[in-house]
């Protein structure tokens, strides 16, 4: 088939398809939409993939091995409204790449999706719902995040208002959100995809001393709860003084200061921002990773983590993360809105028999349902069935 995908997009994450290997690295954090645009390639399909620079000045275009790929600037001269502006260039540069397209599908419901919308009846639409933003909203903080997130929810109306759209939900959570707010839109579940060469079998070395690792795109976003987690680590110290603490993402000094203030930092490491390969190093050396994220609509550092063999610890009622890690099946749940939960959870992951059998489960199921390929082969028979929405067994 020849796929039109429009939506945040790293291709430096498959640089074996461009020219010498080479690839912009861009959009780190749409590592679901790298790998989904993996799995159609191996898969035998050409692909067209519109994205943007967020620093770019220029249109860049690149040809590669099955994919075209079209980077769009999205700098703009004057600032304010520049989302809704973005939405034009991206509906323009489908015009004119459509006649390569035999499907378009839209990754989140902001400016790609709603620059999709305008093919409704030229084309099959397709939707993937990543994040739920009505949920969101609710919990903005400060001016400019309030604002970003009305403008946000204006577009987000509009595309989940379309029903000639098809829509794809990445967990049954965001897929009863979608039908709980919009019970006439057509709905496929479709899970986040990784890439298998992240994907190792076995793990020769752990770390003599317990090594907890946590990883979010900024550790200050209140949806993250990061200060549950530390003062959860607090506890375990008590027990376990020789446990170590890394945190990945983005953090500002006068949250540091804060969390210093309340002793919270102690064996604790701020790693910052680190790149995709980077974070998989760190996993490496990990005994477990704690994501205490209060709501995800999938949460791929889950796919991550069980890819490298390591044990996964999530909320219990944190959106998609109990699905994913198949109810306790695949991970330890705890509420991570209690400290003193996440505290006993971290210590269960160093019970070395328990830790193992979670990570033989983890690891089957990734690789039976995950995978860039098999996620690619449930979207070609959505496309393929000529249908807006498929069961989960067609």
């Amino acid at each position: 088939m020849r796929i039109g995908v429009a939506g945040p997009f790293d291709p430096s994450g498959i640089p074996e398809y461009f020219p010498e290997g080479k690839a912009p690295h861009i959009n780190p954090t749409a590592s679901s939409v790298t790998a989904y645009v993996s799995g159609l390639l191996k898969t035998g399909n050409t692909v067209t993939v519109i994205t943007s620079d967020p620093f770019g000045k220029d249109t860049v275009t690149i040809e590669g091995k099955g994919i075209k790929l079209i980077v769009l600037p999205g700098r703009f001269r004057i600032r304010g409204f520049g989302r809704y502006r973005m939405h034009r260039r991206i509906r323009d540069c489908i015009e004119k790449e459509l006649g390569s397209m035999d499907v378009l599908h839209a990754q989140w419901t902001y400016e790609y999706a709603l620059a999709a919308k305008a093919f409704v009846d030229r084309l099959p639409v397709y939707c993937s719902v990543r994040d739920w933003c009505p949920y969101l909203m609710t919990i903005a903080k400060g001016v400019k995040n309030a604002y970003y997130w009305r403008m946000s929810h204006a577009m987000f109306k509009k595309v989940m208002g379309e029903k000639k759209i098809g829509f794809i939900a990445n967990s049954e959570y965001t897929r009863g959100e979608i039908l709980g707010a919009y019970p006439e839109n057509e709905v496929t579940l479709i899970p986040n995809p990784i890439l298998e060469r992240f994907i190792i079998t076995n793990r020769e070395k752990r770390p003599d001393s317990p090594v907890f690792v946590s990883i979010s795109q900024s550790l200050t976003n209140v949806r993250k709860n990061y200060h549950t987690l530390l003062k959860a680590f607090s506890l375990l110290l008590k027990e376990r003084p020789d446990a170590r603490l890394k945190l990945i993402g983005s953090y500002t000094e006068e949250w540091k200061a804060s969390m210093e203030a309340e002793g919270l930092m102690k064996n604790t490491e701020l790693l910052g921002s680190l790149s995709h390969d980077e974070v998989f190093g760190v996993l490496d050396g990990a005994t477990c990773l704690v994501h205490p994220s209060l709501e995800e609509t999938f949460g791929n550092i889950l796919l991550e983590a069980m890819a490298r063999r390591v044990v996964c610890i999530g909320g219990k009622s944190s959106g998609a993360v109990p699905q994913v890690l198949g109810e306790g099946r695949f991970g330890l749940l705890c509420d991570v809105t209690d400290p003193v939960s996440i505290a006993e959870a971290m210590r269960a992951s160093l019970d070395a028999e328990l830790a193992e059998g979670l990570v033989e489960s983890a690891s089957k199921r990734l690789t039976d349902n995950f995978t860039e390929t098999k996620v690619a082969e449930r979207h070609l028979r959505l496309f393929l069935s000529g249908k807006r929405s498929i069961k989960d067994n067609e």
